[in-house]
């Protein structure tokens, strides 16, 4: 899934996590394209408003061509939704050929590998 964070889908888990990767420094402002977000299987603990959260992992790549590993999950501390993984990750040489890469690249405005 390739998003520009300046398309709203209006999803719930969309938003929460458009907020989520905005809190980061890497991100903050800056665009941002999205890749191989997939679910979980499980939901979050506690409902976000009205609406269940399933538990998220996939990728960011910025508009500098950094690309972080994320996963969406619970913060117990605090009882709140969290990336529970961030990681900084380089791009394998297979990823060059992958459509949803290229797509999420191209959306920050980066060119094909």
């Amino acid at each position: 899934m390739s998003v520009k964070p300046t398309t709203s889908t209006g999803n719930a888990e969309r938003q929460l996590l458009d907020r989520l990767i905005r809190e980061r420094p890497e991100v903050a402002d800056k665009p941002y394209g999205l890749f191989w977000v997939t679910g979980e299987g499980s939901y979050l603990p506690e409902s976000v408003g009205p609406d269940r959260i399933e538990q998220r992992s996939g990728y960011v790549v910025t508009a500098s061509g950094a690309i972080f590993a994320f996963w969406l999950g619970w913060n117990l501390d605090v009882r709140q939704p969290a990336l529970t993984r961030w990681r900084s990750v380089s791009p394998s040489p297979d990823w060059t050929g992958d459509e949803e890469y290229q797509a999420a690249r191209g959306a920050v405005g980066l060119h094909s590998d």
